[in-house]
């Protein structure tokens, strides 16, 4: 009986100390949110306070218009498809329940995820948007670290590319779960890791038939540093880097198996120890938020982005087909510019170092003038 006592007691004891255990989790992942928002603001802020906010134009070549078209059908199909997914997973939730659901702040997460997306560029410029978007340049010269010339010309179809973030990241993340949920209804036997399989190859087969017939064919995009032994139809302003394909739909898959799978409190990844923090239920949210703001990060990044600018260090020679077109170099290289296009035997420039024009001549910088682009002499 004795004994008994003890063990209860000792039950008492755990059972009333585990509240008081800190939260690491969540709070771990919410620190690294506030890294996240912190280069967003410091990104998106630099960029717009500079003046380097400015539309970069489609050059001398004519754009088909067929690319026209499609460019001026995509854009506004692009703001439609954000607020519909505001409305009826953000919004309407919210006036509903009096709070910000789950689904909620998974779209407030992805919206200060966008300073990524071009990232792919961060070593050198190896891809390309069509600048027959409505654009403002790039921003990415105030990410943190970065070293590709010209960050500022990156022609970011801006109407596009933000709402993006809401229909694409969270509406295929909400697709995504969908489709783990019908197979888990009918593979019930199915282990977390063969869950995770399902979900990578919905991911790449998506990505990889979509991005090439919906958005590289007619124009949105291009992959002119492709590897060409790793790539698609080499050769054409759409080739396609099977890569692309692959790291994609890992993102995908990541995006997806990090709502899906919950634990019994219904919490994600990003959530758990949120009941033993000790802030009112609205700061609460504030925590999951900047959580989920963290670990999207975290995947964006890690799944792709990072092993894409990897990947671009080896970049192939640019094909004639895209250094034909204006619209795609956007002044990043080649013909009209001093820069060199990537390529196996051209020396990978920082901002503002030496490097070699198309010519194969050596320039180098006069000065050390960041942000401002460098003006440039060639060496004798």
């Amino acid at each position: 009986m004795a004994s008994i006592a003890v063990d209860e007691q000792l039950d008492t004891r755990v059972a009333s100390f585990e509240p008081e255990q800190k939260p690491r989790s969540v709070l771990g992942w919410a620190a690294l949110g506030v890294v996240g928002v912190g280069i967003f603001l410091y990104t998106f802020g630099g960029w717009i306070l500079s003046g380097d906010a400015h539309s970069v134009s489609p050059g001398t070549s004519k754009v088909p218009t067929y690319m026209t078209v499609f460019a001026w059908i995509e854009q506004p199909l692009s703001l439609i498809g954000a607020v519909l997914i505001l409305y009826f997973f953000l919004l309407r939730p919210w006036r509903r329940q009096g709070h910000v659901t789950q689904d909620g702040l998974f779209i407030l997460a992805f919206m200060v995820i966008p300073w990524v997306d071009s990232c792919v560029d961060f070593f050198q410029n190896w891809f390309a948007y069509s600048s027959a978007y409505i654009n403002l340049g790039g921003w990415d010269r105030w990410v943190p670290g970065w070293m590709a010339p010209h960050g500022n010309l990156v022609a970011e179809p801006i109407v596009w590319d933000l709402p993006f973030y809401v229909w694409g990241g969270f509406g295929m993340m909400a697709v995504g779960c969908w489709f783990l949920r019908k197979v888990k209804t009918r593979r019930p036997s199915l282990t977390i890791f063969q869950m995770l399989l399902v979900a990578f190859f919905f991911g790449f087969v998506f990505d990889s038939v979509v991005e090439p017939l919906v958005w590289i064919l007619p124009g949105a995009w291009t992959w002119p540093g492709a590897i060409s032994w790793l790539t698609l139809f080499h050769g054409h302003y759409y080739q396609f880097p099977i890569y692309e394909g692959v790291l994609s739909g890992l993102w995908w898959a990541a995006l997806a198996c990090f709502r899906y799978f919950q634990n019994d409190k219904g919490q994600t990844i990003a959530e758990r120890g949120i009941e033993r923090v000790r802030v009112s239920t609205k700061r609460k949210a504030w925590v999951r938020w900047l959580a989920m703001v963290g670990v999207l990060n975290l995947i964006t990044f890690g799944t792709y982005n990072l092993p894409m600018s990897i990947l671009g260090l080896y970049s192939s020679p640019f094909p004639k087909d895209i250094l034909d077109r204006s619209y795609f170099m956007d002044g990043l290289c080649g013909p009209g510019t001093s820069y060199a296009c990537p390529g196996t035997n051209v020396p990978i420039p920082r901002r503002d170092s030496a490097h070699l024009d198309p010519a194969g001549n050596l320039i180098v910088p006069t000065k050390s003038c960041w942000p401002q682009e460098c003006a440039g002499t060639q060496a004798k």
